[in-house]
């Protein structure tokens, strides 16, 4: 039996595909970009690994949570410290939720896809104010869209 420290470097999510295909893998090593790692659950090789970019201004990525959407084993959604993006396999969908116009997320939590939505803990509350707050976003092809 493999570790995720054996498979990925400082891991910090995991997300297995609806399907049961494939476990991602989201490490954020000390210097440099987050790493996604995907390992086929048959062969529990590696099967694909790819770096999350910075954000323009951040030093580094930093993978908070991830999501898979239940019709998709190869599309992997992303939650960094600022922004929330969408692969399949190792390309990355046109429109995160920065270049749809959301502001910076800061790291909320990712907690299912569905087929048309992202849902999780991405909501703004208000400063020193505490709480969940359920909220989500829609994609398409494209990526993070308004409507």
């Amino acid at each position: 039996m493999q570790t995720a420290n054996a498979i990925a470097t400082a891991p910090q999510a995991m997300v297995l595909s609806a399907d049961g295909s494939y476990l991602y893998i989201g490490g954020n090593p000390l210097n440099g970009s987050a790493t996604i790692v995907r390992c086929n659950t048959v062969s529990w090789a590696v099967d694909l690994q790819w770096q999350v970019p910075a954000a323009t201004g951040n030093y580094g990525s930093g993978i908070v949570s991830m999501a898979t959407p239940p019709d998709s084993p190869q599309t992997l959604i992303i939650s960094t410290y600022s922004d929330i993006l969408i692969y399949d396999r190792d390309q990355h969908r046109l429109f995160d939720a920065t270049a749809a116009g959301f502001p910076a997320f800061q790291g909320h939590r990712l907690l299912f896809a569905g087929q048309k939505r992202i849902y999780g803990n991405l909501g703004y509350t208000a400063p020193n104010t505490t709480g969940f707050c359920l909220t989500w976003l829609n994609y398409d092809a494209f990526g993070i869209s308004t409507f």
